[in-house]
């Protein structure tokens, strides 16, 4: 169907940020006049634009915050300690005998470890995590498919089938920002869509942020913060935080509390 394509074809040039216009036809087997009546439909949604010889993401063009994205190895440096005691933290709540999805970021694979001791099995579209998986030959892993987003270094797609086709105790996200006014956020548009189709899904949402990402607002809020179950940081969050916390009756696990 053409709608489907037409989502195939936006979330390609989401996670691409620039494709040309040989290039799409050639990925869809259609026609360069085919693919220039979707590109001008995809235009009307207002998340990509013309430029010469194909279409970029407005992301891509405009927000140089994303086009700039820290590569993950990088961003895996910063905070490292943090991120694998959170990791260990996450992991401890996770009880036998369940199913968990395991986001893409530099802080969730950290929990991969600790749940090799468990029996427990990971859904998730993380390469990160599924490499960690990899070395635990007893973790039960499903890999969820889609196109490669090199700056989340995750398999990314608006739809995926497998979402409906597994059920999922536990949702452990990533954030790229974490604020009571904007929830859980993140910068990626394509990675977007996937996170927030798991959480209209899932109720029991556990958010992954170490404190350098309080306050903060990223660009598409996939999570808002009243539908958060349950926080895992490395320091005890600002006085606004911990009020709204308490509001909405958010389980808070600090690393430095333990």
């Amino acid at each position: 169907m053409r709608s489907d394509r037409l989502n195939q074809m936006e979330a390609m040039i989401l996670s691409n940020g620039t494709v040309t216009l040989y290039d799409l036809a050639k990925h869809f087997d259609i026609s360069l006049n085919t693919v220039r009546r979707d590109v001008a439909a995809l235009i009307e949604r207002g998340h990509i634009r013309k430029v010469y010889g194909g279409v970029s993401s407005i992301d891509a063009l405009e927000n140089q915050a994303f086009a700039t994205l820290v590569p993950l190895a990088k961003r895996a440096e910063m905070h490292a300690d943090g991120k694998r005691a959170i990791g260990e933290l996450a992991a401890s709540l996770v009880e036998e005998d369940s199913v968990v999805f395991l986001d893409s970021g530099s802080t969730v694979p950290h929990m991969v470890p600790h749940l090799a001791r468990k029996n427990v099995r990971i859904v998730t579209h993380s390469l990160s995590v599924l490499v960690e998986a990899a070395k635990y030959p007893g973790l039960r892993v499903l890999a969820l498919g889609g196109l490669l987003n090199h700056a989340t270094n995750s398999l990314v797609d608006e739809v995926n089938s497998a979402l409906h086709s597994v059920r999922v105790n536990t949702l452990f996200m990533a954030a790229t920002a974490l604020s009571v006014e904007w929830g859980a956020s993140n910068n990626t548009y394509a990675e977007y869509h996937l996170k927030s189709e798991l959480v209209s899904q899932n109720h029991n949402v556990i958010v992954l942020a170490d404190s350098s990402k309080f306050g903060r607002n990223a660009t598409y809020c996939y999570c808002p913060f009243r539908q958060i179950r349950g926080i895992v940081t490395d320091h005890t969050p600002p006085e606004n935080m911990l009020r709204a916390i308490r509001e909405y009756d958010i389980d808070l696990h600090c690393v430095d509390e333990r």
